[in-house]
C-alpha cells in the first residue's frame, strides 16, 4: 500500500494516515509530503517527485516487493539543562544499490513534523535534535533531488519552483501560509469573510513584490494569475488595516497586477489545498480593475478606462451583480459617467 498525504492538510491531518499505516499488515510505502496540503494541490508542490514516486512504488508493486526502509530511533536527554533530544536514527535498506537519496521523516504526538534528507547505501545513521519524542519515523527513497553540502533538495521543476516562490511571497505578505490560503481563495469573497485574519498592511514585503516584479512577469501564466490576486489585495487593502501606507501609493500594486492577468480568463485552472478554480474570477481583481479604470478616466484617458472596465465584468464571480453593460460602458467618457448611475 502506498500512503500519501500533505503535511499542510487541513481538511484531513496527517496524523490519521499515519495511524491507519502503523496499522498496515502489508508492505507499504508512507509519503507525507512537504510544503504541500490537500489534493489537488500536492499534483503540483513538486510535480516531478509526485510523478517518480508513483511511477516507482507501481513499478515495484507489480514486480512483487515494495521497498520498505526499517527505522530505528534511539532517543536521549544528553543534559538536564539542554531542552530536547537527541534523536539517532539508523535507516537500513535490503536493495543493494549505489548511494541514493532518502527523506527520514519524523512525527511526535503533537502532529509537527520534521523531514531529514540523507544518503544511504544499504545502511545510514542520521543524527537530529527534537523537543519531543517521535511517535511515528519512516523513510522514503526519493528521485528528483540536487546534492547538496549538507545532504540533498528536491530538483524541482520549473513550474513548481516559481509555484514555491509565489507560496513564500504570499506567507510572508499575508502573515503566513493559512492566511495566504484563506485570504487568496473562494473568487476573492475570502477576503471580507476571513477579513480578521488580514494583517497590517506589509510594507516592506509589499516593496520588495513591485522590486521583483521582472523575475513574477517570467513566472508561468497561472502562477502569474496567483500573484495577481495577491496584487489586487493589496491595491485593494481595507482601510482600517492601512498602519503607515497611503492609498495614493497603492495604485503602484493595481498598476503591477495588469502585467498578471491571464489572457483568458475561461482557459485558467488552479489547484488549491482541497479546492481548485476552473476558471479566474475574483471579486478583489474586479475592485482594482476598476479602481484603475477611475484612475485613467481622471487622467483623461476614456479608451483605456473603458477596456479596464470590460476586463472588469470579466472577472466579477457568478452571483456579482454589475450594471456595466457594453452599451453602458461605451457611453462612459468621464469619471461623472462612471459615478451616475
Amino acid at each position: 500500500m502506498f500512503f500519501l498525504h500533505g503535511e499542510r492538510d487541513r481538511l484531513l491531518r496527517p496524523s490519521g494516515t499515519l495511524r491507519i499505516a502503523a496499522n498496515a499488515t502489508v508492505s507499504k510505502r508512507i509519503w507525507l509530503i512537504p510544503d504541500t496540503g490537500h489534493a489537488p494541490e500536492s499534483l503540483e508542490t513538486n510535480d516531478r517527485e509526485y510523478a517518480g514516486q508513483l511511477t516507482a512504488f507501481f513499478r515495484e508493486a507489480f514486480a512483487g516487493s515494495v521497498e520498505e526502509p526499517e527505522v530505528e530511533l534511539t532517543v536521549t536527554r544528553q543534559h538536564p539543562d539542554v531542552k530536547g533530544l537527541a534523536i539517532q536514527a539508523t535507516i537500513s535498506t535490503d536493495v543493494a544499490r549505489v548511494q541514493r537519496p532518502m527523506m527520514l521523516t519524523l512525527v511526535d504526538v503533537r502532529g509537527r513534523r520534521w523531514f531529514v534528507p540523507f544518503w544511504i547505501e544499504d545502511q545510514a545513521t542520521v543524527d537530529t535534535r527534537l523537543r519531543d519524542r517521535p511517535v511515528h519515523a519512516f523513510a522514503i527513497p526519493y528521485y528528483h533531488v540536487t546534492a547538496t553540502d549538507i545532504g540533498w533538495e528536491p530538483d524541482l521543476s520549473a513550474y513548481s519552483r516559481s509555484l514555491a516562490t509565489y507560496h513564500r511571497d504570499a506567507s510572508r505578505l499575508l502573515k503566513g501560509s493559512l492566511a495566504a490560503d484563506y485570504l487568496t481563495r473562494s473568487n476573492g469573497l475570502g477576503f471580507g469573510r476571513f477579513g480578521r485574519m488580514i494583517p497590517k498592511f506589509p510594507m516592506a514585503a509589499a516593496d520588495d513584490l513591485l522590486q521583483q516584479m521582472s523575475v513574477v512577469e517570467r513566472a508561468p501564466p497561472r502562477v502569474r494569475a496567483r500573484y495577481a490576486r495577491l496584487l489586487a489585495r493589496l491595491h485593494c487593502w481595507p482601510e482600517n488595516r492601512m498602519s503607515d501606507a497611503h492609498e495614493q501609493s497603492l495604485s503602484a500594486f493595481g498598476e503591477a497586477m495588469l502585467s498578471c492577468l491571464p489572457a483568458d480568463p475561461d482557459d485558467y485552472y488552479e489547484l488549491q489545498n482541497a479546492g481548485m478554480q476552473l476558471t479566474f474570477r475574483d471579486n478583489l481583481i474586479g475592485d482594482s480593475l476598476f479602481r484603475l479604470a477611475k484612475l485613467r478616466l481622471q487622467d483623461g484617458q476614456p479608451e483605456q478606462a473603458q477596456q479596464l472596465l470590460r476586463e472588469h465584468v470579466s472577472v466579477l464571480p457568478d452571483g456579482v451583480h454589475s450594471s456595466l453593460t457594453e452599451e453602458r460602458i461605451r457611453s462612459i467618457r468621464t469619471l461623472a459617467d462612471l459615478v451616475t448611475p
